[in-house]
C-alpha cells in the first residue's frame, strides 16, 4: 500500500468515519479489517516503508499461517477438496487418486501455497472439459505436475480411480 494512502486508512480505522470523494458528508462506519500479506510489515515499519501506527492498528490480533510447504499433512485433505470440485464439474464420482500422485503432491515444494495446488487441479479440468481424446500428459517442469496430469488423464476414461482413499470432508 502506498505510503500516501496509509494515513487515510488509519484515520478511517481510528475515527470510524470518512468522507467520500466529492462528498461533503461524513459517513460513520463500524468495520473490522482482516488483512493478509506476504511482506514483513514489522521490518517495513522499522525501515519507514510502512506506517508504524498503522502496523500496530492492523496487528491487533495476528494469525500466523505457515506456508503450505510447511504443512505437508494438510495436502491430502486439500487435494481431496480440489479433486471433488473437479469431479463435480465433470459429473463424476472420484473416491481416490493414484498413490504415487498423492506422494508427489505431498513432496512438492509449494511456493504458491494453496492457490498453486488449486491451479494444478484447474488446468486438467480445462483440458478434460474440452474433451480432447488424445490428451495423455502435458510437459511440465516437475515430476509432481506430471503425476497430477497423469491423474487427470486417468479420469478421462473412467468415473473412478482407486488407489488412495480421499478423506471425507463432510
Amino acid at each position: 500500500m502506498p505510503l500516501e494512502l496509509q494515513p487515510k486508512l488509519l484515520r478511517v480505522l481510528q475515527e470510524r468515519e470518512f468522507e467520500a470523494v466529492g462528498s461533503t458528508r461524513t459517513t460513520r462506519v463500524d468495520v473490522r479489517v482482516v488483512a493478509a500479506t506476504n511482506q514483513d510489515l514489522k521490518r517495513m515499519a522499522q525501515d519507514r516503508e510502512f506506517r508504524e501506527d498503522l502496523y500496530y492498528r492492523l496487528n491487533a490480533f495476528p494469525i500466523y499461517l505457515p506456508p503450505l510447504r510447511e504443512r505437508k499433512a494438510d495436502i491430502p485433505e486439500l487435494v481431496a477438496y480440489f479433486v471433488r470440485q473437479f469431479a463435480a464439474s465433470m459429473d463424476k464420482s472420484i473416491e481416490s487418486i493414484p498413490q504415487e500422485a498423492m506422494r508427489s503432491l505431498v513432496r512438492h515444494h509449494w511456493r504458491g501455497n494453496i492457490r498453486e495446488l488449486q491451479n494444478y487441479n484447474q488446468d486438467p479440468s480445462k483440458a478434460i472439459s474440452r474433451q480432447n481424446p488424445g490428451f495423455q500428459t502435458r510437459p511440465s517442469k516437475t515430476r509432481c505436475v506430471e503425476k497430477f496430469w497423469l491423474l487427470a488423464s486417468a479420469l478421462i476414461g473412467s468415473s473412478e480411480v482407486r488407489e488412495v482413499q480421499l478423506p471425507d470432508l463432510a
